[in-house]
């Protein structure tokens, strides 16, 4: 969608264009800074709740924005909440497995979370042109 929108433009700074970007990279400081912090302040199913409500709030963002910089600006908090969301979900059902089973257990999270992934471009593109 950045793409998009800055083709669109046609003049949009390429600064304006950096989602690709900045969401890995707030995965990776979610992951090394931010998770710990949580872990060590709020119970794991207070951070799923929080984590979850932020998600919702910045998924709803997504309808209104128009620029790529709201989009960049929706899409980092967005990562961090999903990423904190994934995280503790993963580590719960790592817990619950039985010991010989987490191997399968983590496979299984892994898939369906990447499987759900996979038709998601393809309903956006068919939710964009029946705009």
């Amino acid at each position: 969608m950045c793409r998009r929108v800055c083709d669109a433009a046609h003049a949009a700074p390429a600064r304006d264009c950096v989602t690709a970007r900045s969401a890995p990279l707030a995965g990776m400081v979610t992951q090394l800074v931010i998770m710990p912090a949580v872990t060590e302040s709020v119970s794991e199913r207070t951070a799923l709740v929080v984590s979850g409500a932020v998600s919702a709030v910045f998924y709803l963002a997504y309808a209104t924005a128009v620029t790529a910089t709201q989009l960049v600006a929706i899409s980092v908090p967005l990562v961090v909440a999903n990423t904190v969301f994934q995280l503790i979900n993963t580590s719960q059902v790592t817990r619950v497995a039985a010991h010989s089973q987490r191997g399968l257990v983590v496979s299984l999270d892994m898939a369906l979370f990447s499987a759900v992934r996979i038709p998601m471009p393809a309903i956006a593109t068919a939710l964009l042109q029946s705009v």
